[in-house]
């Protein structure tokens, strides 16, 4: 299922003509895959329906997983509910109904792995399987053995934690799963050339469980695996681009500080002289025609004066000493929780049908959750929205709630 906001990863091969993806490629979404499918582990279910058209890809290139309605839980017995174009991707285990665990999911990621790298998946040919290198020269022949390795029939043979196959898979391209980016837009991966491997020289030949088919595994010589070329020009153009945008910065400022100049220098002979013409003001002291000023010979009379006035001597007294005053400080206001940025909301279909679930009219599921089963949709954003459960994906009769997101939330329909 495919809209605005998401791709599956069974339509970007489509849109691809199922061409095989870069290794590096392969690697970033099998990252986010991996972190999706953990946190199914963590609540003890194996997802058993890991498929290509139910990893979804969101604008941003982070893969994730969708299509929980099929879980079961780990160490229970199988029980096959999967629609047909699960069956490619299913474990030997599922089908004979035995016990289920996480290496039954392993299974699953290797096929998609392996589809990835070649375009098709193992069942698309009949007969025996071919290593995923010998259809794909750019994969290391390591890579190629670690996914057979993850694809093998017997559960106990497998990397019994996605994390582990992973890991092993970033090994074989000489990288740790830190190197690997989040997104493919950033996979420019600078890989070292990985090792020779010798295959073995003997032909071991496996029955697979599924139509009656045989896997190869070695019958080769020794085989120099062919590094994947990356393209280093996105990163060059992107330095070049950076380069250019200082320079034209550095040139706008140059420009600017001219102008400023200019205009500074045919302005300041202006203030010169203008600060040059002011002249200081002159006061000149007048006398009133009602006043008549005294002879300077006129000998002054002090009997006429009144007595002196006798002075006082006043005495201040010092300031008083002040006592020290207590400053009260109020405790710091408490601080708040951080925010949640959303959670996972799990739905419990009762309805006697299967439901299709829309958030604010945003479809959020490509199969409908069968009745009596449950589906959990991670990662939803924070905040109240409104959620709508319909009998199919036209919204006809459905049932809307008002679910607020604010962690993990778990809600049963109707």
């Amino acid at each position: 299922m495919e809209n605005a906001n998401r791709t599956s990863l069974a339509d970007l091969l489509h849109r691809r003509g199922n061409e095989p993806l870069a290794p590096g490629e392969t690697l970033v979404y099998l990252k986010s895959i991996v972190a999706s499918l953990e946190k199914v582990h963590e609540r003890g279910l194996v997802h058993g329906d890991i498929r290509a058209s139910n990893v979804f890809i969101d604008p941003q290139g982070r893969a994730y997983i969708e299509g929980v309605g099929f879980a079961q839980r780990i160490g229970s017995r199988s029980e096959v509910r999967q629609p047909l174009e699960t069956i490619p991707y299913l474990a030997p285990e599922l089908i004979s109904y035995q016990v289920v665990n996480e290496a039954t999911d392993v299974y699953s990621l290797g096929v998609l792995l392996y589809e990835m790298l070649t375009g098709e998946t193992p069942s698309s040919r009949k007969g025996e399987i071919r290593l995923p290198h010998q259809l794909n020269a750019a994969v290391p022949q390591i890579l190629s053995l670690d996914v057979m390795r993850a694809m093998a029939p017997n559960p106990a043979d497998r990397f019994q934690k996605p994390r582990a196959f992973f890991e092993a898979a970033c090994s074989s391209l000489n990288l740790t799963p830190d190197q690997v980016p989040d997104q493919p837009a950033a996979a420019t991966l600078h890989l070292a050339p990985a090792p020779t491997v010798q295959a073995p020289e003997t032909v071991v030949v496996q029955s697979y469980p599924q139509a009656g088919q045989t896997m190869v595994v070695g019958a080769s010589a020794a085989v120099q695996p062919i590094e994947p070329e990356y393209s280093e020009q996105p990163a060059e153009a992107g330095r070049s681009r950076s380069v250019w945008f200082w320079v034209g910065i550095a040139l706008l400022g140059f420009i600017l500080l001219l102008c400023v100049g200019f205009f500074v220098g045919s302005r300041l002979p202006d203030w010169i002289a203008g600060m040059g013409a002011t002249s200081t003001p002159t006061w000149t002291a007048t006398t009133s025609p009602s006043q008549t000023p005294l002879p300077s010979s006129t000998p002054l009379d002090t009997s006429t004066l009144p007595p002196a006035i006798p002075t006082e001597t006043f005495t201040l007294a010092p300031p008083p000493t002040l006592e020290p005053t207590l400053t009260f400080t109020s405790p710091p206001p408490p601080t708040e929780p951080p925010a949640v940025s959303g959670g996972d909301l799990q739905v419990r279909n009762r309805f006697p049908y299967g439901i299709y679930v829309f958030r604010d009219r945003l479809s959020l599921n490509s199969a409908p959750i069968p009745s009596g089963m449950y589906l959990i949709f991670f990662n939803q954003p924070a905040g109240t929205h409104l959620y709508r459960f319909c009998k199919d994906v036209s919204m006809n009769d459905c049932v809307e709630k008002e679910i607020e997101i604010n962690g993990d939330v778990e809600i049963t329909v109707p």
